[in-house]
């Protein structure tokens, strides 16, 4: 089982590093990162500090009820912090969670501030999200974080 387990290491490792070489990057490469990137984040192998906020600790609006969590939403953060010229929507995507259902997407955000800064990049994330994490969303609602009695 050890064998095992130092064989799969050395195989992520030198999967997070072709997937890292930029140069070698085409389309059938992004679905298969926004699929290994859970498995890539959860063991270290890309560093992310994105949200430490889950969605049990946020009151969700009723008409979303029936969203579920972006599954792939880390992915699309760190896609953009990897891009040119995204400092600002980074930072406002700090600590955001988003839901989708079918073609549109709620995204919550910590503040005003990063309302209005999402609000402004919308055209950049339906393009990001189609693009490279292969998710086409129409509509895009952007709401500020009102947490839940008792959470912090």
């Amino acid at each position: 089982v050890e064998t095992i387990c130092q064989i799969t290491h050395i195989a992520a490792e030198k999967r997070i590093n072709s997937i890292m070489d930029y140069s070698t990057r085409n389309d059938y490469m992004f679905p298969v990162l926004r699929n290994f990137f859970h498995v890539l984040e959860e063991h270290s192998f890309i560093k992310t500090n994105y949200s430490n906020i889950s969605i049990n600790d946020i009151v969700i609006d009723s008409k979303f009820d029936d969203y579920v969590e972006y599954p792939f939403w880390h992915y699309l953060l760190w896609f953009l912090e990897e891009s040119d010229d995204t400092d600002e929507i980074i930072k406002a995507l700090y600590g955001s969670v988003a839901l989708y259902d079918d073609n549109s997407m709620v995204i919550y955000v910590k503040d005003m501030n990063a309302k209005l800064v999402v609000d402004n990049e919308l055209e950049l994330i339906c393009s990001v999200l189609k693009d490279y994490a292969w998710t086409k969303i129409d509509i895009i609602n952007v709401i500020t974080i009102k947490k839940k009695h008792g959470k912090k």
